[in-house]
């Protein structure tokens, strides 16, 4: 019975299948076609989910993620295939009996958190509030709720209400966040839960949310919040896979046969068995996933042949029926310089202009070598692609001159996709600060958009650096990116700015610091070595006047020590005259005055001996040394030896004076050991060397 029930199910699904025709393109190759859940991140990329890897697509570019040897937590109560969620910037991925978390901005699976490692199941509601199940405990962040004996299977919220979701059909409408219980319904009687125990699945909708249960039989319903109602919109024998709404409120359901669209309003429900790609294909696979992106393409995922995609206004569907069920082999088609096909049938030509209307040459009996036979598609210049089915021709035009409210419908802000600084790949966070020698940089950046990704139109500039925005055509780069370069940078502050027709802003900060000799600390240093050169060449010129004031000074003590030195020269060869009154003994007695000049004579005489000392003058003068010394203290206030040394001096003084002889030959001259020891003594009578005495004695005379 339930064979023949199968099918009777199998007929009904082909004679019901009508209209309607979708065309699908492969969107990416991939080792593993076996597509299990399909999901559009708030930036605008899709993520895939396969058996074996997880897919990040945004438009241009495709990256695989292994699930192989990610971190993972057991997931015992939870027995379904892959299934997403999304909250809090992270991709939750709850597959048989394991929960996955995968950062998309990193690109990298990221370990569960510790909370988590408990959970028997976990949910995340339309709110992106996350909670698990322990036991008999569903637990949100200020919220838990004891579930009983029931087995949860879904859950979604709408404003402050929970709703819960069991295997036995039941809902229960709970109040946040007091977790309290409001009212519990279900679709169908209690006898008929054993029919839909096995799985199900929740879809929000502007006024409720349909429910996908499956189980021995399959059914699609409807819950009206504001009512409280149920509404069954759909029943079979066969599974229900995924479900997802069109932007017109039509609810898409994939299942093992094709999709099923039906209109919740009417309940009028379309199959569609024969699922068409651009080459002319068909899609002869179950279809495993669907979902619609925020443009109102339809992404499509299958068991074994990959990934999809089709857009409502992509192609202008057009169908011309035929009341003549010809073999498949008698139709041709060729195509017309005129751009319009040919479809030659059974010796009659029809021409096929492509936008749809048709004439009918008369050339009967004529039969064109077309290149294509029935069951092929054929595509004409125009990029129109025509399909012969026994009920007609279905054509597929494809539909020019788009207005920007169709090309720019969802569109997400830009992404950044990739950074080089100075021709080398780098991650945003270690582009922030940028050294001075590192100020290439290159940006690429994709729109997350699939249905027309031609007709993209970027718009960037680069503030700190530029006023005017440039404007760069997706379609100008065959893989529709934009990469916007810029070189030698200056030191400063910078933020790319980047958007496309009916986006909003995507923003980049970044900082390229200056060299170490333009910074603050550099400029305090340079500043401070300044005030220190300056507080330098202060000190010298002041010490550089000081000492040419004390040179002046001394030079003029100088003069005034030689004129007083000349003075006493002549003063001394006055008091050798015998009837001089003046020197040494000037002022003194008869005898004393005899005495000094004997004295003096002694010391002349032996002037140029430089051994001749106190005792030689002592024994001259026919006295002691000590009486000698006794005398000449009472009578000149010098010792001896200060004497004998003043006579020589003068002496020098004069001969320096004459300028005859050389400074050591005036030490030779006047008994002094050595030049040195004259120049010492000199210095310390005098106050000036014997060089400077002699020069200064030229100049004053």
């Amino acid at each position: 019975m339930k064979r023949f029930t199968a099918i009777i199910a199998a007929i009904l699904f082909i004679i019901k299948a009508s209209g309607g025709e979708m065309l699908f393109r492969p969107v990416f190759p991939s080792d593993d076609s076996r597509i299990r859940s399909i999901i559009q991140l708030p930036d605008g990329r899709m993520a895939i989910a396969t058996v074996s890897e997880i897919y990040l697509i945004d438009g241009s570019n495709t990256t695989a993620i292994p699930l192989a040897d990610s971190p993972s937590a057991p997931l015992p109560s939870y027995d379904g295939f892959h299934h997403f969620y999304y909250a809090d910037s992270l991709l939750w991925l709850k597959t048989n009996r394991e929960l996955r978390c995968l950062s998309p901005d990193k690109g990298l699976f990221v370990p569960i958190a510790d909370s988590l490692l408990s959970a028997s199941d976990l949910y995340i509601d339309h709110a992106e509030r996350l909670w698990k199940v322990n036991g008999h405990k569903l637990s949100g962040t200020d919220t838990t709720i004891d579930l009983g004996d029931k087995t949860l299977q879904d859950i979604t919220s709408e404003g402050d209400s929970l709703y819960l979701f069991f295997s036995d059909g039941s809902m229960q409408c709970r109040q946040l966040p007091s977790g309290r219980k409001i009212y519990e319904s279900a679709p169908y009687a209690p006898e008929d839960s054993a029919l839909f125990s096995r799985t199900s699945l929740v879809v929000k909708a502007p006024q409720g949310f349909f429910q996908l249960r499956n189980g021995s039989k399959a059914a699609l319903f409807f819950y009206n919040t504001s009512a409280k109602t149920w509404k069954k919109l759909l029943e079979t024998d066969f599974a229900l896979n995924t479900l997802s709404l069109s932007e017109a409120g039509e609810a898409i359901i994939s299942c093992p046969r094709g999709l099923i669209s039906i209109d919740p309003s009417t309940a009028a429900t379309t199959y569609h068995p024969l699922l068409r790609t651009r080459t002319g294909s068909l899609l002869a696979t179950e279809v495993s996933t669907i979902t619609h992106d925020s443009s109102g393409g339809l992404w499509l995922g299958t068991l074994n042949r990959g990934l999809f995609y089709h857009h409502p206004d992509t192609y202008r569907y057009i169908f011309i029926p035929t009341t003549y069920k010809s073999p498949a082999s008698s139709t041709f088609f060729t195509e017309n310089q005129d751009g319009s096909v040919l479809l030659a049938e059974n010796g009659k030509i029809i021409a096929i202009n492509p936008d749809g209307t048709q004439t009918t040459p008369c050339h009967t009996g004529l039969r064109p070598n077309g290149e294509y036979a029935s069951g092929a598609a054929f595509v004409s210049i125009s990029g129109s692609l025509f399909f012969r089915e026994n009920d007609g021709y279905h054509i597929f035009v494809p539909a020019d001159g788009l207005s920007p409210a169709i090309t720019d419908k969802g569109r997400h802000a830009p992404l950044i996709a990739g950074i080089s600084v100075n021709g080398a790949p780098t991650t945003p966070a270690d582009c922030r600060i940028l050294p001075h020698d590192r100020n290439f940089v290159a940006f690429e950046c994709v729109s997350p958009t699939y249905a027309f990704p031609d007709s993209t139109v970027y718009t960037y500039r680069l503030d700190g650096l530029e006023d005017e925005w440039h404007s760069f055509k997706a379609s100008q780069s065959p893989s529709h990116k934009l990469t916007a370069t810029y070189t030698s940078l200056p030191p400063g502050n910078y933020t790319f700015i980047v958007k496309t027709r009916g986006s909003s802003d995507t923003t980049f900060a970044f900082r390229i610091k200056p060299p170490w000799w333009q910074t603050a600390p550099a400029y305090i240093s340079f500043a401070l070595a300044a005030l220190i050169l300056l507080a330098a060449a202060g000190w010298i010129y002041i010490s550089s006047v000081r000492r040419r004031m004390v040179r002046r000074l001394r030079e003029e003590h100088l003069l005034e020590r030689i004129r007083d030195l000349i003075a006493q020269c002549r003063t001394y060869e006055q008091e050798r005259q015998p009837d001089t009154a003046t020197g040494p003994e000037a002022g003194l007695n008869g005898a004393d005055a005899d005495f000094i000049a004997r004295a003096v004579e002694m010391v002349e005489r032996n002037l140029n001996t430089p051994s001749y000392s106190v005792e030689q003058l002592s024994r001259d003068l026919c006295m002691e040394r000590t009486g000698l010394y006794r005398k000449l203290t009472a009578l000149l206030d010098r010792s001896p030896s200060l004497f004998i040394r003043d006579i020589r001096l003068r002496c020098a003084a004069r001969l320096l004076a004459e300028g005859k002889l050389s400074v050591a030959e005036v030490a030779d001259a006047t008994g002094f050991s050595s030049s040195s020891y004259m120049s010492k003594c000199f210095v310390e009578t005098y106050g000036c060397r014997p060089s400077e005495y002699a020069a200064k004695a030229a100049k004053s005379t």
